[in-house]
């Protein structure tokens, strides 16, 4: 949007990420809508990166083969995705940034479980959005070339008889097979903080049994109410005297492993319906 600022520099947007970022406030999501630069994008993906949260923007493009072209230089992150087009808010006349609006979705999404995906009709619904910013609708086959993008683009659509709503949950880390996914990469980042934390309990403490159960008693509690909540499908952690040997005891490390098997969501739904005489 225009929220009158002038005079701000690059420079100074990326300082104040790297500033915000390196506080002791916790980030889950981090967005600067009037700042798109690449330089600015590239340096709110590496905090995201460094301090475990998401990082979304929107190309400012209002045509679709323009914003395909805006997104190529992109960096290929776990940590950033990207939305579009820019929407527009009932009686309100200035441009939302795409980034912006699926706020809405991430804030719906996160008072269930952050692992879930922060798209569809149930969390990605936008209802401020009136209108996109876009000459004419969007087509199937437009949607899906932004999606499957070298660089994707999460779309947002028109649901008749619903409403505007978040349509695509991908990162950027094309390639990889789970990281490639919005709510899987989140949930990593929540999973890696939790334990982190938990940790931090132990640290100065002796390395022993007592300390290898407690650990494992305090983790496997945390994974197991994931696993209850849909976040993964099974799960393993170690902490023992095989990991923690007696070369690494020396060095005063204490080490655990962490496994965990994210559960997959449905992004395509194919139903084949058959006529038939006998069910």
């Amino acid at each position: 949007g225009d929220s009158g600022l002038t005079g701000i520099k690059d420079s100074d947007v990326i300082a104040a990420i790297n500033e915000y970022a390196a506080s002791d406030i916790q980030i889950d999501v981090l967005t600067t809508p009037e700042f798109n630069s690449l330089d600015v994008i590239t340096a709110g993906v590496k905090a995201a990166e460094d301090f475990g949260f998401m990082y979304i923007t929107s190309p400012s493009a209002s045509e679709y083969s323009t914003a395909i072209t805006d997104v190529v230089s992109y960096p290929k992150s776990e940590s950033l995705a990207v939305y579009w087009p820019n929407v527009k808010y009932a009686n309100f006349d200035t441009v939302i940034p795409a980034s912006v609006a699926v706020l809405t979705s991430y804030a719906r999404n996160d008072n269930i479980n952050k692992w879930l995906s922060p798209a569809g009709v149930n969390r990605g619904l936008l209802p401020l959005v009136n209108e996109l910013d876009v000459p004419g609708n969007l087509t199937e086959e437009e949607m899906s070339d932004l999606y499957d993008n070298v660089i994707p683009i999460n779309v947002i659509k028109y649901v008749p008889n619903t409403g505007y709503a978040v349509w695509g949950q991908k990162t950027t880390a094309t390639g990889d097979v789970y990281m490639d996914r919005i709510n899987v990469a989140r949930l990593v980042k929540y999973v890696y903080r939790e334990v982190y934390n938990i940790s931090l309990d132990f640290l100065f403490e002796p390395i022993n049994e007592n300390t290898f159960t407690n650990w494992g008693l305090r983790v496997g509690s945390l994974l197991e109410e994931i696993k209850t909540n849909q976040g993964i499908i099974d799960y393993k952690y170690k902490m023992d005297d095989e990991n923690n040997t007696e070369a690494t005891i020396a060095e005063n490390y204490l080490i655990g492993q962490v496994s965990v098997r994210p559960t997959e969501v449905a992004e395509f739904i194919d139903i084949d319906f058959v006529l038939t005489s006998e069910v």
